[in-house]
């Protein structure tokens, strides 16, 4: 069976982290005005490949789901599965996979695989994203949300158990608001670090925040500053 069309309101967990790093950068991408290669360089693509081979390593210390048709009875018990598939939250319009979930009697707790060694804000947002996107299939609830990465350290797998904290998901919700904001009426540019706008997109950048007079034209003021400091026309 293909998979199901869904429109440009959902988003997903690449959408929501693509968004945080640069607005305009996903926003070129999202609207297939820059291809997404193009916003990689060298060293962006060595980490993702590190990322999926520890995946992987992950994944094999763990029995898979055998059939997607046997995860509603599972869930209700007491399990850790590995290779769940897309599910999807309609009321929220919010779609993805996680690397795993314990199941913990119906509470139903994400896992996320992460090949670097600290907690980072990016991934309690993910995991944030993760426990919204589960809760149609949440049979049992618990007075603190929590989940589990995974982190590499020493070159080994070590769990580490995560409070989601209130404004993480406070977050997320902004987050996923502001993409659609985005896709129905486009994202200023501004002046940043990352590699689609020091490279492909750099001079349109220029030209375009020199034309507005941007603040982060200055040296020392930033995206989130300027974002937090002001309203421009263009969001008006």
């Amino acid at each position: 069976m293909p998979p199901r069309r869904r429109g440009r309101d959902w988003v997903s967990k690449s959408d929501l982290i693509s968004f945080l790093r640069c607005p305009y950068a996903f926003w070129q991408i999202d609207s297939g005005a820059l291809r997404r290669e193009e916003a990689l360089d060298e060293l962006s693509s060595q980490l993702i490949e590190q990322g999926r081979e520890f995946h992987a390593a992950v994944a094999s210390l763990a029995q898979p789901l055998a059939e997607p048709a046997d995860l509603p009875a599972l869930l209700a018990q007491e399990v850790t599965l590995i290779g769940v598939p897309v599910m999807e939250n309609r009321e929220l319009k919010i779609v993805g996979a996680r690397d795993g979930l314990i199941t913990a009697g119906g509470a139903l707790l994400p896992i996320k695989a992460k090949s670097h060694r600290d907690v980072r804000r990016t991934d309690e947002l993910e995991l944030a994203f993760y426990w919204l996107l589960l809760d149609p299939l949440r049979t049992r609830q618990i007075d603190e949300p929590q989940g589990r990465l995974i982190l590499r350290r020493d070159g080994v797998p070590v769990d580490i158990d995560i409070e989601i904290i209130p404004e993480r998901f406070d977050e997320v919700r902004r987050l996923v608001r502001d993409i659609r904001h985005a896709r129905r009426h486009g994202v200023r540019p501004r002046v940043c670090g990352c590699v689609a706008c020091r490279g492909p997109l750099r001079e349109q950048i220029r030209r375009r925040t020199r034309d507005c007079r941007d603040l982060t034209l200055i040296w020392g003021i930033g995206r989130m500053y300027v974002r937090a400091g002001a309203r421009s026309a263009w969001d008006r």
